[in-house]
């Protein structure tokens, strides 16, 4: 598959927005397509020579916390109206930014100016969660049919990992 292909694992509507801080892009992406392709960078303490320095950004996750908010998803009166912070192109595996165009999360438009879609090329672990693990991960405690909800997200391509524990 190629970067120009039209095959992907997900296509979706997208906003850019501007801050300080740089560009993101505000999507709805359905919490089934969101558990495949996220990941919680969980903070540890890793060993270099003598010292210890910190690594990841994301407190461990609280279980209970998690089938509490799976209830909630099941309730009729469910809503997730914050958004869901993501730094797209980073590896599960290392830590590391993407570098192949088949596989990285990118921004096309679709001919209007203003209309943007977020491409998720394939269903690999390549966005760390930045912020609301918790609400994301609820999603596997609840009844199966609400997969399809779809999740405010904020998503930063390429978000420096600094910024991303910040």
């Amino acid at each position: 598959m190629t970067a120009n292909s039209h095959d992907y694992f997900a296509k979706v509507p997208a906003i850019r927005v501007e801050q300080t801080i740089g560009v993101f892009y505000a999507a709805a992406i359905p919490a089934g397509k969101l558990l495949e392709v996220c990941y919680s960078d969980q903070l540890r303490a890793v060993r270099r020579g003598e010292s210890y320095i910190l690594d990841g950004s994301q407190r461990l996750v609280n279980e209970p916390r998690l089938r509490d908010i799976g209830r909630y998803i099941d309730s009729r009166d469910a809503a997730f109206p914050n958004a869901i912070i993501l730094a797209a192109n980073y590896s599960s595996s290392d830590g590391l930014i993407e570098e192949d165009a088949d596989l990285r999360w990118r921004i096309e438009a679709t001919g209007d100016d203003d209309c943007l879609s977020l491409i998720i090329p394939q269903n690999r672990k390549l966005a760390p969660i930045i912020d609301g693990q918790h609400r994301l991960f609820g999603f596997s405690h609840a009844d199966k049919r609400h997969l399809d909800m779809p999740v405010l997200c904020s998503v930063f391509l390429d978000l420096p990992r600094p910024y991303q524990a910040y």
